[in-house]
Protein backbone atom coordinates (compact mmCIF):
# COMPACT_ATOMS: atom_id res chain seq x y z
CA UNK A 1 0.00 0.00 0.00
CA UNK A 2 1.41 3.02 -0.65
CA UNK A 3 -1.18 5.38 1.53
CA UNK A 4 -1.19 6.75 4.94
CA UNK A 5 -4.02 7.28 7.44
CA UNK A 6 -5.17 10.10 9.67
CA UNK A 7 -8.02 9.45 11.94
CA UNK A 8 -10.72 12.08 12.91
CA UNK A 9 -12.27 12.15 16.51
CA UNK A 10 -15.89 13.42 16.94
CA UNK A 11 -15.05 13.89 20.05
CA UNK A 12 -11.42 15.47 19.98
CA UNK A 13 -11.26 16.57 16.31
CA UNK A 14 -11.85 19.99 15.24
CA UNK A 15 -12.11 18.83 11.54
CA UNK A 16 -14.49 15.88 12.22
CA UNK A 17 -17.72 17.46 11.06
CA UNK A 18 -16.42 18.77 7.61
CA UNK A 19 -14.89 15.32 6.64
CA UNK A 20 -18.19 13.76 7.71
CA UNK A 21 -20.33 16.46 5.54
CA UNK A 22 -17.85 15.97 2.39
CA UNK A 23 -17.89 12.20 2.43
CA UNK A 24 -21.53 12.17 2.34
CA UNK A 25 -21.82 14.89 -0.26
CA UNK A 26 -19.73 13.67 -2.63
CA UNK A 27 -20.64 10.24 -2.17
CA UNK A 28 -24.70 11.31 -2.80
CA UNK A 29 -23.85 13.14 -6.02
CA UNK A 30 -21.81 10.52 -7.58
CA UNK A 31 -24.07 7.92 -6.85
CA UNK A 32 -26.55 9.93 -7.87
CA UNK A 33 -24.93 10.29 -11.47
CA UNK A 34 -23.70 6.33 -12.15
CA UNK A 35 -27.47 5.39 -11.48
CA UNK A 36 -28.81 8.13 -14.21
CA UNK A 37 -25.81 7.07 -16.57
CA UNK A 38 -26.41 3.42 -15.77
CA UNK A 39 -22.74 2.46 -14.02
CA UNK A 40 -22.08 0.40 -11.14
CA UNK A 41 -22.26 1.66 -7.86
CA UNK A 42 -19.19 2.69 -5.51
CA UNK A 43 -17.91 -0.63 -4.57
CA UNK A 44 -18.85 -1.37 -0.65
CA UNK A 45 -15.60 -0.21 1.52
CA UNK A 46 -13.78 1.69 -1.27
CA UNK A 47 -12.79 5.12 -0.85
CA UNK A 48 -12.99 8.05 -3.47
CA UNK A 49 -9.61 10.09 -4.33
CA UNK A 50 -9.73 13.36 -4.79
CA UNK A 51 -6.54 14.67 -6.79
CA UNK A 52 -5.05 17.95 -6.31
CA UNK A 53 -3.55 20.66 -8.02
CA UNK A 54 -0.65 21.85 -6.23
CA UNK A 55 -0.49 19.33 -3.87
CA UNK A 56 1.43 15.85 -4.42
CA UNK A 57 -0.37 13.08 -2.84
CA UNK A 58 -3.89 12.42 -3.62
CA UNK A 59 -6.58 12.83 -0.79
CA UNK A 60 -9.03 9.67 -0.14
CA UNK A 61 -12.36 9.79 1.02
CA UNK A 62 -14.21 6.47 2.99
CA UNK A 63 -17.37 7.36 1.36
CA UNK A 64 -19.08 4.22 0.82
CA UNK A 65 -17.57 3.01 4.63
CA UNK A 66 -19.94 5.92 6.51
CA UNK A 67 -22.41 7.13 3.90
CA UNK A 68 -24.92 4.56 5.07
CA UNK A 69 -24.80 5.34 8.87
CA UNK A 70 -25.16 8.80 8.41
CA UNK A 71 -28.29 8.30 5.80
CA UNK A 72 -29.46 5.88 8.75
CA UNK A 73 -29.00 8.53 11.27
CA UNK A 74 -26.60 6.82 13.38
CA UNK A 75 -23.94 8.41 14.53
CA UNK A 76 -21.05 8.49 13.70
CA UNK A 77 -18.03 8.77 16.00
CA UNK A 78 -14.80 8.13 14.18
CA UNK A 79 -13.55 8.73 10.49
CA UNK A 80 -10.33 8.43 8.70
CA UNK A 81 -9.18 9.61 5.37
CA UNK A 82 -5.89 8.38 3.67
CA UNK A 83 -2.92 10.33 1.97
CA UNK A 84 -1.75 8.51 -1.10
CA UNK A 85 1.03 8.78 -3.22
CA UNK A 86 0.38 7.97 -7.22
CA UNK A 87 -0.96 6.11 -8.21
CA UNK A 88 -4.38 5.46 -6.20
CA UNK A 89 -4.81 2.11 -4.95
CA UNK A 90 -6.78 -0.38 -6.57
CA UNK A 91 -9.80 0.18 -3.60
CA UNK A 92 -9.98 3.49 -4.89
CA UNK A 93 -12.53 5.65 -7.28
CA UNK A 94 -11.00 8.82 -9.33
CA UNK A 95 -13.86 11.15 -8.98
CA UNK A 96 -12.82 13.14 -11.75
CA UNK A 97 -13.02 10.47 -13.94
CA UNK A 98 -17.31 9.97 -12.72
CA UNK A 99 -19.77 11.15 -15.93
CA UNK A 100 -19.65 14.94 -16.55
CA UNK A 101 -17.39 15.41 -14.29
CA UNK A 102 -17.67 16.57 -10.24
CA UNK A 103 -14.82 18.93 -10.73
CA UNK A 104 -16.60 22.17 -10.53
CA UNK A 105 -19.23 21.35 -8.21
CA UNK A 106 -16.65 19.73 -5.77
CA UNK A 107 -14.56 22.94 -5.72
CA UNK A 108 -17.68 25.00 -4.95
CA UNK A 109 -18.76 22.60 -2.33
CA UNK A 110 -15.54 22.50 -0.30
CA UNK A 111 -14.91 25.92 -0.47
CA UNK A 112 -18.56 26.45 1.20
CA UNK A 113 -17.02 23.79 4.08
CA UNK A 114 -14.26 25.70 4.12
CA UNK A 115 -15.48 29.29 4.77
CA UNK A 116 -17.81 27.87 7.56
CA UNK A 117 -14.12 25.88 9.56
CA UNK A 118 -12.22 29.11 8.77
CA UNK A 119 -14.97 31.75 10.08
CA UNK A 120 -15.59 28.95 12.87
CA UNK A 121 -11.83 29.99 14.09
CA UNK A 122 -10.82 33.35 12.92
CA UNK A 123 -12.19 35.30 16.02
CA UNK A 124 -10.41 33.14 18.12
CA UNK A 125 -7.07 33.77 16.47
CA UNK A 126 -8.00 37.62 15.63
CA UNK A 127 -8.53 37.95 19.39
CA UNK A 128 -5.33 36.44 20.32
CA UNK A 129 -3.05 37.80 17.57
CA UNK A 130 -5.23 41.41 17.19
CA UNK A 131 -6.81 42.17 13.54
CA UNK A 132 -3.81 43.34 12.14
CA UNK A 133 -3.04 40.06 9.88
CA UNK A 134 0.70 41.28 9.96
CA UNK A 135 1.14 39.44 13.05
CA UNK A 136 -0.61 36.54 11.97
CA UNK A 137 1.04 33.16 11.73
CA UNK A 138 1.97 32.25 7.39
CA UNK A 139 -0.48 29.83 7.02
CA UNK A 140 -3.61 32.28 8.29
CA UNK A 141 -2.25 35.06 6.33
CA UNK A 142 -2.87 32.36 3.54
CA UNK A 143 -5.79 30.70 4.85
CA UNK A 144 -7.56 34.18 4.59
CA UNK A 145 -6.58 35.17 1.02
CA UNK A 146 -8.50 31.57 -0.32
CA UNK A 147 -11.26 32.68 2.40
CA UNK A 148 -11.61 35.69 0.53
CA UNK A 149 -11.14 33.97 -2.96
CA UNK A 150 -14.31 31.66 -2.20
CA UNK A 151 -16.37 34.60 -1.40
CA UNK A 152 -15.42 36.27 -4.36
CA UNK A 153 -15.78 34.24 -7.07
CA UNK A 154 -12.98 31.81 -6.43
CA UNK A 155 -10.75 34.42 -7.03
CA UNK A 156 -7.99 36.73 -5.27
CA UNK A 157 -9.84 39.56 -3.76
CA UNK A 158 -6.79 41.87 -2.71
CA UNK A 159 -7.39 45.40 -1.47
CA UNK A 160 -4.14 46.60 -0.29
CA UNK A 161 -0.88 46.78 -2.10
CA UNK A 162 0.78 47.27 1.61
CA UNK A 163 -0.43 43.80 2.52
CA UNK A 164 2.75 41.44 1.71
CA UNK A 165 2.91 38.20 -0.06
CA UNK A 166 1.37 35.16 1.27
CA UNK A 167 2.69 31.57 0.92
CA UNK A 168 1.62 27.51 1.64
CA UNK A 169 3.73 24.94 0.29
CA UNK A 170 5.03 26.55 -1.88
CA UNK A 171 2.42 28.84 -3.69
CA UNK A 172 2.69 32.73 -3.33
CA UNK A 173 0.54 34.70 -3.76
CA UNK A 174 0.77 38.93 -3.86
CA UNK A 175 -1.09 42.12 -4.79
CA UNK A 176 -0.06 41.26 -8.27
CA UNK A 177 -2.32 38.60 -8.59
CA UNK A 178 -5.76 40.00 -7.49
CA UNK A 179 -8.67 39.13 -9.44
CA UNK A 180 -6.79 35.73 -10.22
CA UNK A 181 -8.66 32.84 -10.13
CA UNK A 182 -7.44 30.02 -7.81
CA UNK A 183 -10.03 28.23 -6.45
CA UNK A 184 -10.55 25.82 -9.61
CA UNK A 185 -7.10 26.75 -10.40
CA UNK A 186 -4.18 26.13 -7.76
CA UNK A 187 -6.19 24.97 -6.05
CA UNK A 188 -8.91 22.45 -6.41
CA UNK A 189 -10.52 20.49 -3.55
CA UNK A 190 -7.95 18.20 -2.82
CA UNK A 191 -5.58 21.06 -2.33
CA UNK A 192 -8.56 23.10 -0.09
CA UNK A 193 -8.38 20.02 2.06
CA UNK A 194 -5.34 20.20 2.82
CA UNK A 195 -4.93 23.57 3.42
CA UNK A 196 -7.73 23.07 6.24
CA UNK A 197 -5.60 20.07 7.93
CA UNK A 198 -2.70 22.27 7.77
CA UNK A 199 -4.63 25.34 9.45
CA UNK A 200 -6.01 22.93 11.85
CA UNK A 201 -2.96 20.79 12.98
CA UNK A 202 -1.79 25.34 13.34
CA UNK A 203 -4.63 25.94 15.49
CA UNK A 204 -4.11 22.58 18.23
CA UNK A 205 -0.14 23.86 18.26
CA UNK A 206 -1.36 27.11 19.44
CA UNK A 207 -3.82 25.75 22.01
CA UNK A 208 -6.95 26.61 19.80
CA UNK A 209 -9.99 25.05 21.87
CA UNK A 210 -11.81 22.48 20.53
CA UNK A 211 -15.31 24.77 20.75
CA UNK A 212 -13.67 28.37 20.70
Amino acid sequence: MNSDIRNFSAKRDRLFLSIVDLSVIIEAIYSHLMVRSDQPLIPPRSWIALTPAHCTKLLALPVSANFPDVAMFDKIERISIKFVNPPRDIDMVAVEKGPGSLSRSLNRMVASIYLRFYETYRPWWVERFNRDEATWPPIMRFARIVRNAAGHQMRIDWNSQNVAAVNWRGLTYSHADNGREIIGGDLVAADILFLMLDLSDELDTLGCPFEP
